[in-house]
């Protein structure tokens, strides 16, 4: 067992330290001169005791002593030397005989270095690093117990180039049998020697001793590694090491020199088979190296093949695009990767169509053949839609979509639409329609609209535009459907290449436009379709009805606009009732849009897709308003019964022209 010199702190250190410590916290006390005189006799007995420790510290030594043996035999060695390294030379040998030695006069404290080496070459020299332990006697031992030696053993070692079996010279093993450690354990390495004559290195090592071998690979230290090694691990990035019981006595290693490009000429024949494994003939297969395309494919008819002829760096890649067969079936692309292998001949496959799989094959004569499987998918592109912006401007609109890449315009593919439009069937509208007498078919839809589309910025920028002058006051929507990717060669409709936009109503508004209707049928005493489509009469009676204003389009021009509701005037009797109504604020219309037609209570009405709130009872004609309820329960207004509400007003133009005012308005 060895045992390396610990350094603990003698009794005359301690006995040092703690006389250094006591010899700062004392002071003298000027006004004080008993407890001064006190303090200067304890100093000075201080100081004589600090010398006589320093004088016994500069005399103090250790004596090394311990047992050197033959690692094998567990023997005693008879004859060997000692040499002692405790500076920066080492001292003359010391010869010792029978195993045991000691070594005198060694200063304590200190990084120590012991060579053991034999006279006649028994055994390899072997060096001990150590540190001698701390010691203020002036005799102390060290125990370093035993050591083992052993004579040496040659391992031989070739190393040939992997791509024309050339001998390697210019590589270093290497390997350390030390004990302990050290700075400069690197000095007292074995290293191997190199015989041109027989192109081997030659390597000896201590038997036994020694666990791995290192070779390094940077023969210019510049920090990188001139050689690769086959199939060896590595040590940082410019040493590779390996056991030594793992190794023969005579070992050849093949090697592959970094940095040097190697080019091969190759020939690659590739059959590309579909599912079923037919053949596929109408591919476009083609080589790429370092991303840019190399070569072209040459089909032969006879084999079924796709040659390429190339000369290989490091790696290639052959990519078959995605394309529609004759049979107008889509067969999703495959790539094939094909990577040079430190042994010549031998290549990495990988193998990518929409499944993974990896291989090894090799060439003959400079030929390899290849398989790629093309499968069945559904198309997909990676299209996007980068941007999109519009400008509307009184009754004129643009729309703007920025694509990731170039688009081709297909026959629908721009569509704009009016949206919600109302659409009323009366049952006695047409004898050629559906719908049938004393029914009314109350829908909603978008109307399609003529416009034009024009692609620009290399057919980037898509620009949609509407033929004529858009009527304002309604809600629009630009849709893009299917159109084609260029560089995909796929037809594609992207989910967000829309654009919704209401146009602004170009009439001015007027606040005598402002309507009040209960909903009840009923008009200043009067039915307001008094029978069905089917001619039938129409017996509901008059009766109050829950009061909304009506408000036309045009206040979707306004920037700010609302109503306080003050007087309400029921059946003659006038009471406050104070409300206040947000109609548009910041040009945005802040009430819902609502449907109006006007039927018989009696009709069936049947709806289909419709939008916004619809009234069938009111005096308003059929039509789009915007609408807000602004009072419970009320008759009509009629000349015997006052049925009012009085609002005051503030509106704001767009143009900033403000105006205020009270209206009173008659339920109808």
């Amino acid at each position: 067992m060895i045992h390396l010199g610990l350094r603990p702190l003698g009794r005359a250190a301690v006995l040092a330290a703690c006389v250094f410590s006591l010899s700062a916290c004392l002071k003298v006390e000027d006004d004080n001169s008993k407890v001064a005189n006190e303090l200067h006799e304890q100093n000075v007995l201080l100081a004589e005791q600090n010398e006589l420790l320093s004088q016994q510290n500069e005399g103090a030594k250790i004596a090394l002593f311990g047992e050197l043996i033959d690692y094998r035999s567990e023997q005693a060695i008879e004859n060997f030397t000692v040499q002692v390294k405790a500076g920066l030379d080492w001292d003359e040998p010391i010869a010792f005989s029978g195993g045991e030695f000691t070594l005198d006069n060694i200063p304590p404290a200190s990084d120590i270095a012991l060579l053991f080496s034999s006279p006649e070459g028994a055994f390899l020299d072997r060096v001990y690093f150590l540190g001698s332990r701390a010691t203020g006697n002036s005799e102390s031992y060290q125990d370093l117990g035993v050591i083992s030696v052993s004579p040496g053993v040659d391992r031989t070692f070739s190393i040939t180039r992997i791509d024309n079996s050339e001998p390697v010279p210019d590589l270093e093993f290497y390997a350390y049998s030390q004990l302990g450690s050290s700075d400069y354990i690197k000095y007292y390495a074995h290293r191997s020697q190199y015989s041109s004559e027989t192109t081997e290195y030659t390597l000896t090592l201590p038997d036994g001793l020694v666990q791995w071998v290192y070779l390094d690979l940077d023969t210019d230290d510049d920090g990188s590694a001139e050689y690769y090694v086959e199939g060896m691990s590595y040590y940082g990035d410019t040493v590779a090491n390996f056991r030594v019981d793992e190794l023969s006595s005579a070992t050849h290693f093949r090697v592959v020199p970094l940095g040097e490009d190697t080019t091969v000429a190759l020939t690659i024949n590739l059959t590309i088979l579909d599912e079923l494994g037919n053949a596929i003939s109408d591919a476009t297969p083609m080589y790429f190296e370092d991303s840019a395309a190399i070569a072209d494919a040459e089909y032969n008819a006879e084999t079924g093949q796709y040659e390429f002829s190339v000369d290989i760096v490091d790696s290639g890649q052959i990519i078959i695009p995605a394309f529609y067969n004759s049979e107008d079936v889509y067969l999703g692309s495959a790539s094939l990767s094909i990577n040079t292998t430190i042994e010549p001949g031998r290549y990495y496959i990988y193998a990518d169509a929409n499944t993974y799989s990896s291989y090894e094959t090799y060439s003959d004569n400079g030929v390899i053949n290849l398989v790629a499987v093309m499968r069945e998918v559904t198309p997909t592109s990676d299209l996007e839609l980068v941007l999109k912006t519009a400008t509307p401007s009184g009754g004129a609109f643009g729309a703007r979509f920025f694509y990731s890449s170039a688009v081709t315009l297909l026959p629908n593919s721009v569509n704009l639409y009016r949206e919600n439009a109302l659409t009323v069937v009366r049952g006695n509208d047409s004898s050629s329609d559906t719908v049938l007498p004393g029914v009314t078919l109350v829908s909603t839809e978008d109307l399609p609209i003529a416009a034009t589309g024009n692609l620009s910025l290399g057919s980037t920028l898509l620009t949609v535009r509407p033929n004529n002058v858009l009527s304002g006051g309604h809600d629009y929507r630009i849709e893009v459907e299917d159109i084609h990717d260029n560089f995909a060669e796929l037809n594609v409709d992207l989910y967000n290449d829309f654009f919704e936009f209401t146009v602004k109503s170009p009439e001015i508004f007027n606040i005598n436009q402002l309507v009040l209707d209960n909903d009840n049928y009923w008009n200043n005493g009067s039915r307001i379709v008094s029978q069905t489509t089917a001619g039938v009469s129409s017996t509901r009676t008059d009766r109050s009805g829950g009061v909304y204003a009506f408000f036309p389009l045009s206040i979707n021009n306004l920037e700010n606009f609302s109503l306080s509701r003050r007087i309400v005037t029921n059946n003659g009797t006038a009471e406050n009732s104070f409300a206040t109504y947000e109609i548009v604020r910041d040009g945005n219309v802040r009430i819902s849009r609502a449907y109006t037609v006007s039927l018989a209570y009696e009709e069936q009405v049947q709806t289909q897709s419709y939008y916004y709130s619809l009234f069938e009872g009111t005096s308003l004609p059929d039509g789009e308003w915007y609408a807000t309820s602004v009072a419970n329960w009320m008759y009509d207004n009629t000349s015997t019964a006052a049925n009012t509400v009085t609002f005051d007003f503030v509106i704001e133009t767009r143009e900033g022209e403000v105006s205020s005012g009270t209206i009173s308005l008659p339920v109808n």
